[in-house]
C-alpha cells in the first residue's frame, strides 16, 4: 500500500492503482431499472397464471379446452405419456380423461410457482383414490397423494416447451402395487 492505495509491483516497477468509480446511476437510469423490473414482474405473474391453468382448469376441472387455448401446436413435452396414448395435445386429452375416470377425486394442488424469463417451475401435490382402472393397473381403492415438479417455456403466451419429474414410485407404492421398503424387509 502507498498510503491508502494499493499498489502493484512488477519487474521492479511500483505502480500506483487508482481506483475506478461505477459510473453514477442517475434519476433517469433508475426509473428506466425500475419500469423493466415491473414489466418483467408482470410477465412473470402472466406466464405463472398461463402454467397454472393446465393442471388447476384442464385436469382439476375436465376443462379440456384449456389443453387447445394455452399449448402451442409444436410444444414439445419431454415427459413420457402411459403406453398407447398418442403425443402431443391429444395424448394430453386422454391422459386427463383417463386420470379423472381412474380417480374420480383427481385434485392437484399448486404449492410453489416460480417464474424467470420465459420459465416457470412449479411444485404440485396431486391426491386421488384409485376407483378404476388405470394404465392397465385394476382399481385398489387407496388413495395416494405425491408431488411433482413441473418446468414450462412459455413463448407468445402459449406453453411451448414442458418437463416434469414426479414421485410415480410413491404414488404406485401407496396404491399397493409395489412394495414399500419396509414390507419388502419383512418378507
Amino acid at each position: 500500500l502507498v498510503g491508502d492505495r494499493p499498489v502493484a509491483i512488477s519487474s521492479m516497477r511500483v505502480k500506483v492503482l487508482t481506483p475506478v468509480s461505477p459510473p453514477l446511476l442517475t434519476k433517469e437510469r433508475s426509473v428506466e431499472i425500475h419500469r423493466q423490473q415491473m414489466r418483467e414482474d408482470i410477465m412473470s405473474d402472466q406466464n405463472k397464471a398461463l402454467a397454472a391453468r393446465i393442471p388447476l382448469e384442464a385436469f382439476n376441472q375436465g376443462k379440456l379446452e384449456v389443453i387447445d387455448e394455452v399449448i402451442a401446436d409444436n410444444s414439445v413435452d419431454h415427459g413420457q405419456l402411459p403406453p398407447g396414448m398418442p403425443p402431443g395435445k391429444e395424448g394430453l386429452k386422454l391422459l386427463i380423461k383417463a386420470l379423472r375416470s381412474a380417480f374420480p377425486d383427481f385434485k392437484i394442488a399448486i404449492d410453489l410457482q416460480v417464474a424467470e424469463g420465459d420459465l416457470v417451475v412449479a411444485r404440485a401435490t396431486t391426491t386421488g383414490t384409485m376407483k378404476g382402472e388405470f394404465a392397465g393397473m385394476p382399481p385398489s381403492g387407496k388413495t395416494a397423494t405425491w408431488e411433482a415438479i413441473h418446468i414450462t417455456r412459455i413463448k407468445d403466451g402459449k406453453i411451448v416447451e414442458h418437463w416434469q419429474v414426479q414421485d410415480q414410485l410413491g404414488m404406485l407404492q401407496q396404491l399397493g402395487f409395489i412394495p414399500t421398503p419396509e414390507a419388502a424387509a419383512a418378507r
